[in-house]
């Protein structure tokens, strides 16, 4: 997007910064939907707990290496500190597959 910069007026007029989710945040981020889903279909989706914790210690900030494809860093790793963008792909990922 910084390509495009100085051709196109106020392009990041509406530019949002995430913060990252702290790990209560994440969980419930997980289960909190599947809650829902449940209480509007009838059905019984469940999480393992096991599951929950090991996707949060995988998304967590500075354990996803972007490789030589990636710029910049992601820096130390920060258990406590959860990667938004990264928990939405995996659970995505995840329930796609599931419900397959």
């Amino acid at each position: 997007m910084d390509a495009f910069k100085g051709r196109i007026p106020n392009l990041f007029g509406n530019y949002l910064r995430l913060d990252h989710l702290d790990r209560d945040a994440a969980r419930a981020a997980i289960l909190g939907p599947v809650r829902q889903y449940n209480r509007l279909t009838g059905e019984s989706v469940r999480f393992e707990p096991e599951l929950v914790e090991a996707v949060l210690h995988e998304v967590a900030f500075g354990r996803v290496d972007l490789g030589s494809s990636g710029r910049g860093s992601a820096g130390d790793a920060g258990a406590d500190r959860i990667e938004a963008p990264y928990l939405q792909l995996v659970l995505e990922r995840l329930w796609d597959d599931e419900r397959e």
